[in-house]
């Protein structure tokens, strides 16, 4: 039983954030569900946001660039003090998101309540991240790793949501001894899902589906060029379209290479829909695509539009690499692939098109998985064990 104050830590503003906001709404449920001493202290409001947005626009091309990832986190920090003040709180554990959350919380630990514990969820290398989104500022770069060290030997224990993040920090960092950390793969709220299995599901339209937002790591490009591969050589193919949801800065790259297709209405671009939406699409789909590629160090996890595929009864093709590969036993509960490999994803789909049995032993295949394997129970239970 967790005897401390505990505290979930982000500095996302929503559940509606991708994969980290899914993972949030899940261990909100979980703890609400249990009974425990918690609060959720989520990222910023409106007015702080902006706020950031300003110190960010001033400093990103100035040497004092880094700066912005202190006052990130101490935007965070500010947010727990004024919460332990009014509740009292004389022993804290805090479970953070990021590493400005993980950040905040050694900063209450060491300048305003000793009796803390911070646990950081490791989703990716916070470093490879800022590597992709800003590759050409060095200095940003070198403070990030910096703070990816510095944080990660100074936090209680890590949990990583597969075994490749956590090796990566590890090994990465030269964490020995002093290392305390635990792989907790993703899980997913199964009765929330079954609101949506429960719903038949639309087969007037057979479509296939990619749910990721649009950055280089999630490979987008590489499954709709598998699925175009698929439709243009195929003779009485039974998928018609690929509708994809998430937005990103690749979007506008996407509607340029594939212009054509966008106005035959064979590809959709839906942009960024709400998590029931979402769900709802997954479930209409004949098929899910995950097409990640390794970008660096920043390899795709325990994916959650992955488990919830597969617990919803939509077969998925994804690609051979981290947590994917992790979780799926190739033809079994699911197809990988090799990253960058469209021909593959092409082949995959006409293989489950063609062969009804293989394509409903992976749906019953891969449902029986997350129920026994990738239940937000199972997982608590992991996370609440790790932390006493």
């Amino acid at each position: 039983m967790v005897k401390k104050k505990v505290f979930i830590v982000t500095t996302h503003s929503t559940f509606e954030s991708g994969g980290v906001g899914t993972h949030l709404s899940v261990m909100n449920y979980e703890f609400t569900k249990s009974k425990f001493d918690f609060n959720l202290i989520l990222g910023f409001n409106k007015t702080e946001k902006i706020f950031y947005k300003i110190i960010d626009f001033v400093l990103k091309k100035t040497p004092f660039s880094p700066l912005v990832l202190i006052f990130r986190a101490y935007l965070l920090y500010s947010k727990l003090k004024a919460e332990i003040k009014k509740q009292d709180i004389k022993s804290l554990k805090i479970i953070s998101h990021d590493k400005f959350s993980s950040l905040a919380g050694i900063l209450v630990k060491f300048s305003l309540l000793k009796e803390t514990e911070v646990y950081q969820v490791l989703h990716a290398p916070f470093s490879e991240q800022f590597l992709i989104t800003n590759k050409n500022n060095k200095d940003l770069f070198g403070f990030s790793k910096f703070l990816d060290v510095s944080i990660s030997k100074l936090v209680d224990g890590v949990i990583g949501v597969d075994d490749l993040q956590l090796n990566i920090e590890q090994g990465m960092y030269d964490l020995k001894n002093d290392f305390k950390g635990v792989v907790v793969s993703n899980a997913v709220n199964i009765l929330q899902l079954d609101n949506v299995v429960n719903k038949r599901k639309n087969h007037n339209e057979d479509f296939i589906i990619i749910a990721r937002h649009l950055h280089k790591k999630n490979g987008v490009e590489y499954g709709i060029e598998g699925f175009l591969n698929y439709y243009n050589n195929s003779k009485n193919n039974k998928f018609k379209k690929i509708i994809v949801i998430g937005d990103g800065p690749l979007r506008e790259d996407l509607e340029k290479k594939f212009k054509i297709e966008i106005e035959k209405g064979i590809v959709i671009l839906k942009g960024r829909v709400d998590n029931k939406e979402a769900l709802e699409l997954i479930n209409n789909a004949s098929l899910s695509i995950i097409p990640s590629i390794p970008v660096g160090n920043y390899i795709e996890a325990t994916s959650l539009t992955m488990l919830e595929s597969m617990y919803i009864g939509t077969p998925v093709i994804a690609s051979n690499i981290g947590g994917l590969a992790d979780t799926i036993v190739n033809n079994e509960d699911g197809i990988l692939v090799e990253p960058r490999e469209p021909i593959q994803i092409a082949d995959s789909i006409l293989e489950l098109e063609k062969n009804e049995e293989k394509y409903q032993k992976i749906i019953s295949n891969s449902r029986q998985k997350v129920i026994e394997n990738y239940s937000s129970g199972v997982w608590f239970d992991k996370i609440i064990k790790f932390i006493n």
